[in-house]
């Protein structure tokens, strides 16, 4: 199996990189890891809209990433030309997957519109957003074939994309009445969850707090996370249960963990800013540190308030390192912590009346302000969200149970050598279900039926000759006498035309473009009409 995908893998192994910031993108690249470590996959290629094989930019920010991969598994991934994999035979291997987030459904979908074979897409719901989420939905049910799947790691993950699809499919139908039900096809939404390393382990207690300057006789509550309201949580009611019970715990101490997304202390909230006694803000972190960060620990709480959040990495995260966790009771999280025995869920309470403000917003607004605005009106139970916390702080022996047995979950539910199995039979479904199933899909917009009439006229690069002269030949030599590829084209123009397909190949675009930037320049040029038809009818 082959599994292609538009997410660049730009984690770097000692702190917060491009794949950090964003829990999706570290668990989008988790999950492409362990399908090549668990042999699901033979090789993984990540699309570049470049036409030649990449070599500026992104692109190289992914091969420089690539190489601190394992070695066996740097070999397995490679960047690629989305164009090459469409056009030249790419998507025409045994069992190609193509892997993406929600939002890519609708350049996934365009892609395999344009390739030469059909192949399944497979989404992950990390986040149900707005407003881009939108055009992907429609896409789904305009370009979707029976093989396509959206993952949702959560059950109210999947839930909310399985009602967003059905309401798609209900306004297009109202808007298009000559379509029957059957001809507008809903993507099927698979729950898997993520997963964690086998082999996460937190460093031992004390050893962490000496590494982060933490005193060992402290009792320590950890939120690990982004470190700003718009994308994650209002920390503010956690800082305010944190104080009421120092009253009683006066050793109490809250490590704040996590990016800011902006630069400096901006993207922090105006609480933690203020530099509370017994509050540790870690912003920005080194990736080596984390291990550390859950070590140091006794309680691990998430106030989560924000419909960014799905399912909660995070949480598996705290409780593979034995810590009991107090969370928000919101959305992915109900699937994570079992109240009473790995932890507490907090109510949470949305004003309902929010919602018609909401609707407006999230159809237009540029993220995170719908989200956000939504986040501000869900209140979590303060009242609540302290008294669990006391119940952890007041019984160790309760605080030490539900560790013990909130790790036995992870390890039997949440382990990624476990969570890759079922990855794995949907994507070889997908692949099976593809190659037999009648593939559906509406052709990509023609820009060529658009726009053909811009210039004089367009030419055929099987058919119209180049050539060039002697003098044109020594000029660019002259000018550019490094450029081995273009003066070999000049000079098999010289005294042979030829046309732009046979200079490139059939394959190397990269060689008919360098034809044409010298047409362009001037040192190439379209032989005459007549001469061009004479010699291709000899």
């Amino acid at each position: 199996m082959t599994i292609v995908t538009p997410v660049p893998y730009l984690r770097r192994q000692e702190k917060f990189g491009g794949g950090d910031t964003s829990g999706s993108l570290a668990a989008h690249e988790d999950l492409l890891l362990w399908s090549l470590r668990s042999g699901i996959a033979r090789e993984a290629w990540l699309l570049s809209g470049k036409l030649g094989m990449p070599t500026s930019g992104p692109a190289l920010e992914m091969t420089a990433a690539i190489r601190e991969l394992e070695p066996d598994l740097a070999a397995r991934i490679s960047p690629r030309a989305a164009h090459w994999f469409a056009r030249e035979g790419g998507c025409e291997r045994e069992g190609v997957i193509a892997l993406g987030k929600a939002m890519d459904f609708a350049e996934l979908a365009h892609l395999r519109s344009c390739a030469a074979r059909p192949f399944p897409i497979s989404c992950l719901v990390h986040a149900v957003l707005f407003p881009s989420l939108l055009s992907s939905l429609l896409s789904a049910l305009v370009h979707a074939c029976e093989a396509d799947a959206f993952i949702a790691t959560s059950r109210a993950a999947a839930a909310a994309m399985e009602s967003l699809l059905r309401q798609t499919r209900d306004t297009l139908l109202r808007a298009c009445p000559r379509l029957l039900e059957s001809d507008v096809r809903i993507p099927r939404v698979s729950l898997i969850p993520l997963g964690i390393d086998d082999g996460w382990a937190a460093v031992p207690r004390d050893e962490a707090r000496d590494r982060l300057s933490l005193p060992r006789d402290a009792t320590i509550l950890l939120w690990v996370g982004r470190l700003t309201e718009h994308y994650k949580a209002d920390l503010d009611p956690l800082l305010n249960a944190f104080q009421a019970l120092r009253a009683d715990h006066p050793r109490l101490w809250l490590v704040l963990a996590g990016n800011t997304i902006q630069a400096g202390s901006r993207g922090l909230p105006a609480g933690m800013a203020a530099n509370q006694e017994n509050v540790r803000v870690l912003a920005n972190f080194r990736r080596n540190v984390k291990p550390a960060i859950y070590g140091c620990a006794d309680i691990f709480v998430s106030p989560v308030d924000n419909v960014q959040e799905s399912f909660g990495l995070a949480i598996l995260e705290a409780m593979a390192s034995g810590l009991p966790v107090v969370a928000s009771d919101w959305s992915g999280y109900r699937d994570l912590v079992v109240p009473g025995e790995t932890g507490f869920l907090v109510p949470t309470i949305l004003d309902d009346s929010a919602w018609s403000e909401f609707e407006v917003l999230a159809s237009f607004a540029v993220a995170p302000l719908p989200e956000h605005f939504l986040a501000q009106n869900t209140a979590v139970d303060v009242a609540q969200l302290t008294s669990a916390l006391r119940i952890l702080l007041d019984n160790h022996d309760i605080r030490e149970r539900h560790g013990r047995s909130g790790c036995a979950r992870v390890h039997s539910h949440f382990r990624w050598s476990e969570v890759i199995r079922q990855y794995g039979r949907l994507w070889r479904e997908q692949a099976e279900t593809c190659g037999w199933g009648e593939f559906r899909s509406a052709p990509p917009v023609s820009f060529r039926r658009a726009f053909a009439h811009y210039p004089t006229e367009s030419i055929d690069s099987s058919l119209r000759l180049m050539e060039t002269t002697n003098e044109s030949l020594e000029q660019y030599r002259r000018q550019s006498p490094s450029d081995r590829e273009g003066l070999k084209i000049l000079e098999c123009c010289l005294n042979n035309r030829m046309s732009l397909h046979t200079l490139g190949g059939s394959s190397d675009h990269r060689r008919r473009r360098a034809a044409f930037r010298l047409m362009k320049k001037g040192f190439l040029r379209v032989a005459l009409r007549a001469r061009c038809a004479a010699e291709a009818a000899g």
